[in-house]
């Protein structure tokens, strides 16, 4: 469905070291949910985060991808980060015209509300609004899922925190299915064993229904226990990394969830029935001189919806 709101970002960067014998290529995508700061924050910082640890200059990728994860997700609490958050966030503030616009769409279905209507949505908005809080803090209620795919000269490697993913086909056009990374969900008995052993939530006699990842950056309402470690929490920043050899695979597609079924594993959404990573393929053996970019936007002409619905604007 539309969604009035963008609240995912990505970053690359390809041959990071020019003049390194070493090949360094690296992507990453963030699936925000609850607004795109921490989404953003996350992009922007990534890389220098992993840069700066000794793990990445020693080689330890593995180590050092799982490391970036969980220190950039600490410092979404710091003054520092709380602050650049508070900007990011005053970016997306919608001025009066767009906030009627987008009471119409949502409340309206696309018909113009009375004034007295559109006051009455503001202030309910501006009272369920945990932003508008004096004492409000982004990374408490907003947060995002994460997957970076670093590419050397000998490994591939793919961390993962929550529901993205990324689909790795080998010379043979066939998806490497084990290979495939996991999908980090509250129903996951594994993921649940951990969201269980967590004392913040026997306390609270509550469980995360709402967040639909157990893995992530943010969501700090989640991570409340001080007497566990950040990867040990209800919402964990710890990724699971996937090393792939280099020379096994020939073609990687990553991807937000909004890209993917998880009830279909791998598939498109109901729009299409077929594998997408058949339809990658098929394109590409079927059309040797089309650029990969121009089937990219032929996939997306396929899966989007060419109309808004009624009942589901956000």
């Amino acid at each position: 469905d539309w969604k009035s709101k963008m609240e995912d970002y990505n970053f690359y960067s390809i041959d990071i070291f020019q003049n390194s014998e070493r090949k360094f290529d690296i992507f990453g995508i963030f699936d925000g949910h609850g607004g795109p700061e921490i989404a953003k924050y996350i992009s922007t910082h990534f890389l220098d985060f992993l840069y700066s640890k000794t793990s990445f200059k020693e080689g330890k990728y593995n180590e050092s991808l799982k490391e970036t994860f969980i220190d950039i997700d600490n410092s979404l609490n710091t003054e520092e980060g709380k602050k650049e958050l508070e900007k990011i966030s005053e970016e997306f503030k919608l001025n009066n015209e767009e906030e009627i616009l987008e009471i119409n769409k949502t409340c309206g279905k696309g018909e113009s509300l009375s004034e007295k209507e559109i006051d009455q949505i503001k202030c309910l908005k501006n009272l369920l609004n945990p932003k508008n809080l004096t004492e409000y803090n982004i990374s408490n209620y907003t947060g995002c899922s994460g997957i970076v795919v670093l590419i050397t000269n000998d490994k591939i490697y793919i961390a993962n925190a929550g529901n993205c993913r990324c689909i790795p086909i080998d010379e043979n056009w066939a998806v490497i299915q084990e290979k495939v990374n996991k999908l980090h969900l509250i129903n996951d008995d594994i993921e649940k064993e951990r969201i269980n052993n967590s004392m913040s939530f026997k306390e609270k006699k509550i469980y995360p229904e709402f967040i639909y990842t157990s893995r992530g950056f943010g969501d700090f309402e989640y991570k409340e226990n001080k007497w566990l470690k950040p990867e040990d929490q209800a919402i964990s920043p710890e990724p699971e990394v996937t090393e792939i050899a280099y020379n096994e695979c020939k073609y990687l597609i990553i991807g937000s969830h909004g890209l993917f079924d998880e009830n279909k594993d791998m598939k498109l959404f109901e729009k299409s029935n077929q594998d997408i990573s058949d339809f990658f393929m098929e394109q590409i053996k079927n059309n040797k001189n089309k650029k990969i970019s121009k089937i990219i936007e032929e996939y997306y002409d396929l899966i989007i919806p060419k109309e808004k619905k009624e009942d589901n604007q956000i």
